[in-house]
């Protein structure tokens, strides 16, 4: 989905790269307090929201069909920002990978999305300034089963259905190709399993988000844009952060710049909730 403007909100790890390792001895001048000149070596930060460590490396932590938020900075072992440089991405898994810009702005950061594909590992390597870092991607399946426990699943559609869109994720917007299994279900009532991600602080909730998977981050919704489901509730639907389950009638959406690709009117809720 697209994100707000700005960077991730993340914790990193400066990873530096080969060239570190060369023998010129840096030099870094200033002048009344003010940089001159810097010709130390240039080094690659990873950012992710959410990370891991392995080996002294980013490991990002993703379930299927994530987007996940990253960017790097580019600047120099003394802090100089290097901007305007050609950024190239890649991933040894050809993970699904939008920058937001092909070099890196004037704070020499540059914003980038990737969108998790199936369990496993995936190593991403990133090119700038004639350098090199790289960070690791690891992708496991959703224990929905311990997530919702003790839930009435009867009757309920599985997200893995909903999840089976062909998406289409470009910088501004979001489409989708929807199979027949989807297209069948347009304008039905349907019986949906997740957790509310709050769109307001009123105690009943007439406009939210369903998530497949529990909400981890206040600035990006969970999962990807086929495991997120847009509610409307006229009664409203309390305030919870436990699963539950909820009936509304089903409306696709086949492009969305906002990433959203299923909607659920008229809803209410069935069982769960706190």
């Amino acid at each position: 989905m697209p994100s707000p403007a700005g960077r991730p909100f993340a914790d990193s790890l400066s990873q530096s790269s080969p060239a570190l390792a060369a023998k010129k001895k840096p030099s870094v001048r200033y002048k009344n307090g003010k940089l001159v000149s810097d010709d130390s070596a240039p080094i690659i930060e990873v950012v992710s929201e959410f990370d891991n460590h392995r080996d002294g490396r980013i490991a990002v932590p993703a379930y299927p069909g994530d987007i996940l938020y990253l960017g790097v900075n580019v600047q120099t072992e003394a802090g100089t920002p290097l901007k305007r440089k050609p950024v190239e991405i890649s991933s040894a898994r050809k993970t699904r990978i939008v920058q937001m810009s092909d070099q890196t702005d004037d704070e020499g950061y540059l914003e980038f999305h990737m969108v998790a594909g199936i369990a496993g590992s995936d190593m991403v390597t990133v090119n700038a300034a004639a350098v090199s870092t790289i960070f690791y991607i690891d992708v496991t399946e959703p224990p929905r089963g311990e997530w919702l426990a003790g839930i009435d699943l009867k009757g309920v559609t599985p997200w893995d259905v909903l999840m089976s869109a062909q998406l289409d994720i470009g910088m501004q917007a979001v489409s989708a190709t929807f199979p027949k299994p989807l297209q069948d279900l347009q304008k039905h009532r349907l019986k949906l399993v997740g957790f509310m991600l709050p769109l307001g602080v009123e105690e009943k909730q007439k406009h939210f988000l369903l998530s497949s998977n529990p909400p981890s981050c206040f600035f990006h919704p969970p999962g990807g844009p086929s495991s997120v489901v847009e509610v409307f509730s006229d009664k409203g639907v309390a305030m919870s952060y436990d699963p539950m389950v909820i009936e509304g009638e089903f409306e696709l959406v086949p492009k969305s710049d906002t990433g959203i690709l299923y909607k659920l009117k008229s809803t209410k809720l069935i069982a769960g909730g706190g």
